[in-house]
């Protein structure tokens, strides 16, 4: 937020956090002030118990023993002041800043950043025209973005992108900002702010602090009013309803939504004060050739997910290795993202016209004022809004399959690792992925990825997904070559590498991550039935 707003905001989020809380308690039998704190203070202990000693640390224990010594000795009136203290110590963590002088000056050197990522070519030649527009060719930004951007002036809106990596916050806002959407103000974990020079950055780019290790209901309750009363400022948000990067690879299957429903919460409450906010939900996919880190957050999956089934292979000199020639990997990487805005909807996961109306199924305005209704006039409802929001994050969802990219790493390593499955049938996936080695022939695998580029092609005309620039225009052969040279120049051969007309993996595990991204699909059943043919 602007520096005029902060304060008069974060000030608001705190009376009315503090108001809520009270009104809990009253319309329940056995929710008191005493339960709220002491629940809150137990969690926090707990939270704090293992963690490392640091500054930031360190104060939060004097902080929280300092509310434990004077919880146990308080009266009523003293016990309301406490929980006060605590969301007002919420409040400030969380709240954010947005510097314009700072944001214009980030959004020139974001290029030179993404050079890093996507671009084969030296630093010192994209300070040219030219070294820009090639940045601009290898992210591909779609959707229609002519009638969001009229949107956003007339009303505020909401993007909800997938989280795939680290980068995802950068892409995104240099995809606002080249394609003339306004700047977004959003949650960044907490971790982030550690670094000086970084935490600056962040908290004058419109970055809020979420710290996804505090699980209390008070303080998620802060963070949600935080954000209902930056749409109530006017300033557009931007949330990762999937709460963090997808560690299999997969596109979100789950929605976190209490920050989703904050939209609801800030229609309602402007209808019930007369102000009617028009708020509009921008689903978004971030689609990588690449990521950059596939092969840490794919290990993080297997080994919650498969637990004594799943052992991590001992290789760590690839591991070693890509950590200390991070650098020198991302120099030979030339990849392409691929960034598609969704239709717009409104809160209620209802499409929207360029005139920002909601309309049904037939393109028929629907007056959305009567859904918030009780007893004739507009009015928060628990239960209601609770399945109101429940729609909303199921359409977001199934907008995330129709719009998500398909590009050819995912569909070389999905005919890879469904011919490894068929040829080594192992009793599950974890026992597989924790193998040294599998191999295939090259005409299997030309038949296998192209039997499922012809399944593919038929899905996208049917509108239930999207397909990258290579699949779209190459040969199988092309696909093929091309998906190999983009997966080895940041992963290495021992991902895929080929030896006597055979195709070659030693690294199941990074090529089960970009398989994952086709899971949703419903391509196996056919495939394996032809598949039993070949294999």
């Amino acid at each position: 937020m602007k520096r005029e707003d902060k304060d008069k905001a974060t000030e608001q989020v705190i009376e009315q956090t503090l108001a809520e809380q009270k009104a809990y308690c009253k319309r329940s039998n056995d929710l008191t002030i005493d339960n709220i704190i002491y629940d809150t203070i137990y969690l926090e202990k707990k939270r704090l118990k293992n963690k490392k000693n640091s500054k930031h640390n360190r104060t939060e224990i004097v902080f929280w023993s300092e509310m434990e010594k004077r919880f146990y000795s308080a009266n009523t009136t003293e016990k309301d002041e406490i929980l006060k203290e605590i969301i007002e110590n919420y409040a400030l963590e969380i709240a954010g800043g947005y510097n314009p002088k700072v944001y214009n000056f980030a959004i020139k050197i974001v290029p030179y950043l993404l050079k890093a990522i996507l671009v084969k070519e030296p630093l010192w030649k994209l300070f040219s025209k030219k070294g820009k527009e090639k940045i601009n060719k290898n992210i591909d930004i779609s959707g229609p973005l002519d009638k969001i951007l009229h949107l956003s002036k007339i009303g505020t809106l909401i993007v909800t992108p997938t989280h795939q990596s680290n980068f995802d916050s950068i892409v995104i806002g240099y995809s606002t900002f080249i394609t003339g959407l306004p700047p977004m103000i959003y949650g960044a974990g907490l971790n982030l702010f550690t670094n000086p020079i970084l935490s600056y950055m962040m908290t004058n780019l419109g970055a809020y602090k979420v710290d996804r290790e505090k699980k209390n209901d008070l303080y998620k309750d802060v963070l949600k009013n935080y954000a209902s009363i930056s749409l109530e400022y006017g300033y557009h948000n931007l949330f990762y309803p999937g709460g963090t990067r997808s560690r299999s690879g997969k596109i979100e299957e789950q929605l976190k939504l209490g920050l989703l429903g904050s939209g609801l919460s800030t229609f309602i409450k402007g209808a019930k004060e007369g102000k009617k906010k028009n708020i509009y939900v921008v689903p978004c996919t971030i689609n990588y050739e690449l990521c950059l880190e596939a092969r840490d957050l794919i290990e993080e999956y297997l080994v919650e997910e498969g637990s004594r089934q799943f052992i991590l292979p001992n290789d760590s000199s690839n591991k070693i290795k890509n950590i200390l020639a991070f650098a020198k990997k991302t120099i030979k990487v030339d990849t392409r993202i691929a960034v598609c805005f969704a239709e717009p909807m409104d809160i209620f996961g209802n499409e929207v016209n360029e005139e920002g109306q909601s309309i049904d199924n037939h393109s028929r305005p629907i007056d959305i004022d009567k859904y918030i209704l009780v007893d004739g006039v507009p009015d928060f409802s628990y239960q209601r809004d609770r399945v109101y929001t429940s729609i909303l994050g199921n359409k977001i969802l199934k907008s995330f399959l129709k719009n998500s990219v398909v590009m050819d790493t995912h569909l070389l390593s999905y005919a890879l690792f469904k011919i490894f499955q068929k040829k080594y049938p192992f009793s599950n996936v974890f026992k597989l992925v924790s193998t040294f080695g599998a191999e295939c022939n090259k005409e299997l695998l030309l038949e296998t990825v192209s039997f499922l580029k012809e399944i593919l092609f038929k899905k996208r005309d049917n509108g239930e997904l999207k397909l990258g620039s290579v699949i779209s225009t190459k040969s199988v052969d092309e696909i093929i070559s091309h998906a190999k040279r983009q997966l080895t120049s940041y992963h290495g051969e021992c991902v895929l590498h080929e030896q006597n007309g055979l195709f070659i993996s030693n690294d199941l595990i990074t090529l089960y991550y970009y398989h994952n991204k086709l899971s949703p699909y419903g391509l196996e059943k056919d495939l394996n039935l032809w598949l039993h043919q070949k294999v």
